[in-house]
């Protein structure tokens, strides 16, 4: 209010929007579970650290997703235009492996994969062969100046790149 040209305020605490509430998330098994806290939707997001960055696995009204191997999970929810996160470790992203070449033979880690897919590159050309699928871990190869082994483990993929 003002008397004789000066401003004299009283402030009070109201009620305000309500702040989002705060949970936490866990994953096992290859299912990530958070705790309800209230929202319409939930919306989750993987992060593999060697990729970097999140990738969305949308919006969701449920409290549990079976989920891809990530390094770590992010889940949020909004409240009154506020956003409040669950983070929490993941099992690893796909397992990194190596390989080896030597007397004409690649050969490379046993990373679980159902199959392994073998490039052959000779620098002059540029481009790759493709040496085709194999469910070992082990191949005769041709005369090359590097090769990649790639494995493909929940729709990410890890490639391990050697020479000779």
């Amino acid at each position: 209010h003002w008397v004789t040209g000066q401003a004299t305020n009283a402030t009070c605490d109201g009620d305000g929007p309500d702040q989002p509430a705060s949970f936490t998330c866990t994953f096992a098994n290859g299912t990530l579970t958070w705790e309800d806290a209230g929202a319409s939707a939930y919306y989750v997001f993987a992060t593999v650290e060697a990729g970097g960055g999140e990738t969305y696995l949308g919006g969701h009204s449920t409290t549990s997703l079976a989920v891809p191997d990530a390094d770590a999970y992010r889940v949020e929810h909004w409240a009154s235009g506020q956003a409040t996160n669950a983070t929490c470790d993941g099992g690893g992203g796909p397992a990194p492996f190596a390989c080896a070449v030597g007397n004409g033979v690649l050969s490379w880690d046993d990373a679980g994969a159902p199959e392994y897919y073998v490039f052959a590159t000779v620098t002059p050309g540029g481009g790759e062969t493709y040496l085709g699928g194999h469910s070992t871990t082990n191949l005769a190869v041709p005369d090359a100046d590097s090769y990649r082994v790639e494995h493909w483990v929940t729709g990410q993929a890890t490639n391990a790149i050697c020479g000779p």
